[in-house]
């Protein structure tokens, strides 16, 4: 929740042309944030249906693809079925953009 309050996600695909869709407040309360609760106290696969519901929710009102823009909610996804559209995991891609950035300072 402190991601999206923060726009970290949006400022920068807005920046980039895209419109950003989020889960609008009884989501965020009834879903996503029970869903978060539900990762850090290890219940890793109650997350999943919720997140999953909120993410099928985003691409119903027009999403082309979904960002898992928070520490847990990228974990609650993976205890479940893949989803049928494109999501962007960002746990992911701090990863692999710390790799990227440590394979070019090593070459340095």
């Amino acid at each position: 929740a402190g991601t999206l309050a923060m726009r970290l996600y949006q400022q920068g695909l807005e920046r980039r042309g895209w419109d950003c869709l989020v889960p609008d407040a009884a989501e965020m309360a009834d879903r996503v944030t029970p869903a978060i609760d539900r990762v850090k106290a290890n219940r890793v696969a109650e997350a999943y249906a919720p997140l999953a519901e909120v993410a099928r929710a985003l691409m119903a009102r027009g999403a082309r693809a979904v960002v898992l823009g928070c520490t847990e909610i990228p974990l609650g996804i993976a205890a479940g079925p893949a989803l049928p559209f494109p999501v962007a995991d960002s746990i992911d891609a701090l990863a692999r953009a710390a790799i990227r950035w440590a394979g070019k300072q090593a070459a340095d």
